[in-house]
């Protein structure tokens, strides 16, 4: 040891979580990242997003409009966690005029495609419709996801539990 006071310096460097290099990656395909919630904006009404603290991926689009003198209202979300849960909800209501109202929840997980309707209630689309846009939404995100993981070496969307 040595007889006098010394000063010892250590010096490192942090290895990326799963989760960094998602963030990463979600910035190189034009996501705006902040605050561990990164956004894709298609329109000002619909957008991805991927949220680092649920480690989810989901896909939201609002529209609040009035056609032809009625006002319509419409949610249509999805959301895919890290465990490739599924859940879909689509909601459209119109008021003031004809009534149109759409009420319906889908879940399942990717990995299975095992999918089935939770809740069903409308007098404007079909539920054989409704399964199709969900499941062309899914299909869609879960293009997204896959793309996002190719670019990461040996990172699994499972990883990030």
């Amino acid at each position: 040891m040595p007889s006098n006071n010394i000063t010892v310096y250590a010096k490192w460097e942090s290895i990326p979580t799963a989760n960094d290099l998602v963030v990463e990656t979600l910035e190189l395909y034009d996501f705006e990242c902040a605050s561990g919630v990164c956004t894709l904006n298609i329109a000002s009404n619909v957008y991805y997003q991927y949220s680092a603290q649920s480690k989810a991926f989901s896909f939201t689009s609002l529209e609040n409009t009035v056609e032809n003198g009625y006002y319509r209202t419409k949610n249509e979300t999805l959301i895919i966690n890290s465990h490739w849960n599924v859940g879909y909800t689509y909601i459209l209501e119109e008021n003031y005029g004809i009534l149109y109202s759409v009420d319906f929840e889908y879940s399942g997980t990717v990995t299975n495609n095992a999918y089935s309707v939770t809740s069903y209630d409308s007098n404007y689309m079909s539920e054989d419709s409704l399964v199709t846009k969900a499941q062309n939404r899914i299909t869609q995100l879960k293009s997204i996801i896959d793309s996002v993981f190719d670019a990461i070496d040996n990172t699994e969307f499972e990883d990030l539990n």
